[in-house]
């Protein structure tokens, strides 16, 4: 069972934005926000990574504000606030539902009346690689209740495999839709960007515009090899001349007619609420190189995936079935957390289950305490980071029998990317001894 939010919470401004999510990639990158939508620290972003030649975390991709048109009525999903105190817009009134999917942030808009639909939004990272995915998928609201309870176990098939229509229905319980094209809905999507250390301001200059390549299916991309099948659009960004490239790629349905719109504008004077009460630098610009914009409808081919990253561009296949088959791989890592450990010795490969014990009967949960542990365990391991080894740093391992490439580390503060001794010392034994993660 998923850490739900229903919307008594979620439409309540001072529950939201203090509640905060945390999606990790193993190797120091992360992706983390509120509930609310709103930027509350300067360490908040969708894609900040963490590389061996930056001297700290880089922020690049900061937050998506959604515009959806559906029913001739325009929607503002996002949550601004701004230094006068201004929110807007002031998106999380139209959330339904917020949940935490094997640790990965699922958020739930309901859009339009008692006949209205549900766009659902979930975000994850795949382990090893300086990359975030958004994805976006219509429901209808009559049966999202219904579902409600079946999604923790079944929607991370619905983005994994590729259903049949009766498959989709026996699985979900969600229609297949032959009228899809009358709840057909307008997506433009805003991805707000950065190019600064994740805890430092990024101040706009009207003189000063990121360098933004286009890629949409009608541009020649044959310089960068990129393939571009229908319904995928994007830019690669560059703050400035030499600086490291990034890029931005939507992947949406063959029919979805997404393409990307340069804008190339800056957005003034965000808040941080967080930084201005420790009294730290608080406001922040952030620039906007485009928006994209596409069609969904409620049937389970029709989604679109924003794909936020720092890798190579061009080692990417931006297909939906290969996003689908990333999602999988996150969930099954994360579900892997209490599976048996193995070991090859002289009689072979054998194998030990991990014993993990239930809470007190007269704790005051409300899912069991197995379940209770193993979310602990799996948030515990987004704690578990694995740096390369510098090329200086190895050669004063001489003394060691190996030269490892990579080496583990204990972070105790993803925001202030600290690697404390004594907090690694205590925390060693519960985060690796107990759960027999031996490295």
């Amino acid at each position: 069972m998923p850490i739900t939010f229903d919307r008594s919470i979620c439409r309540d401004l001072n529950e939201t934005i203090s509640r905060e999510w945390l999606v990790t990639n193993g190797v120091g990158g992360y992706a983390a926000g509120t509930i609310a939508d709103v930027l509350t620290r300067m360490q908040h972003g969708l894609l900040v990574t963490s590389q061996k030649d930056a001297a700290s975390p880089q922020l690049l991709s900061a937050k998506i504000d959604e515009e959806v048109v559906f029913d001739e009525r325009k929607y503002y999903l996002g949550t601004n606030e701004y230094r006068d105190g201004t929110l807007n817009p002031a998106g999380f009134g139209h959330l339904e539902a917020f949940r935490l999917e094997e640790g990965f942030p699922v958020f739930t808009y309901h859009l339009g009346g008692i006949d209205g639909i549900m766009l659902e939004k979930r975000i994850w990272m795949p382990h090893g690689f300086n990359t975030t995915y958004i994805q976006y998928r219509l429901l209808s609201t009559s049966d999202f209740r219904n579902a409600t309870e079946q999604v923790g176990r079944t929607s991370w098939r619905r983005n994994s495999e590729e259903l049949s229509s009766e498959e989709f229905v026996r699985n979900t319980g969600f229609p297949a839709y032959p009228e899809a094209a009358q709840r057909m809905l307008s997506l433009t999507l805003l991805p707000l960007s950065a190019y600064r250390p994740h805890s430092q301001p990024q101040y706009g200059n009207n003189d000063w515009h990121f360098q933004v390549q286009v890629h949409n299916r009608e541009q020649d991309t044959q310089e960068e090899h990129i393939p571009f099948p229908e319904g995928v659009a994007g830019c690669t960004i560059r703050a400035w001349d030499g600086a490291p490239a990034y890029s931005v790629f939507a992947v949406g349905h063959p029919d979805s007619q997404t393409t990307f719109i340069p804008t190339g504008v800056w957005y003034w004077h965000f808040l941080h609420r967080h930084d201005q009460a420790a009294g730290r630098p608080a406001v922040d610009d952030l620039y906007l190189p485009g928006v994209i914009r596409t069609k969904l409808w409620p049937d389970e081919a029709s989604t679109l995936t924003l794909i936020a990253t720092a890798e190579d561009a061009s080692s990417y296949t931006l297909r939906p079935k290969q996003v689908n088959l990333s999602y999988k791989r996150s969930v099954e890592k994360q579900r892997n957390v209490l599976q048996p450990q193995r070991y090859f010795g002289e009689g072979g490969e054998t194998s030990h289950s991990l014993d993990v014990l239930p809470l007190p009967a007269t704790s005051d949960l409300r899912i069991e305490g197995e379940e209770f542990l193993r979310l602990l365990l799996q948030a515990a391991d987004r704690f578990l980071v694995w740096r390369t080894v510098a090329q200086n740093e190895q050669a004063s391992n001489q003394a060691f029998f190996f030269e490892p490439q990579r080496l583990p580390v204990l972070l105790t503060d993803y925001y202030g990317m600290e690697s404390c001794t004594r907090d690694t010392l205590i925390a060693l034994p519960g985060l690796l001894l107990a759960t027999r993660h031996f490295y």
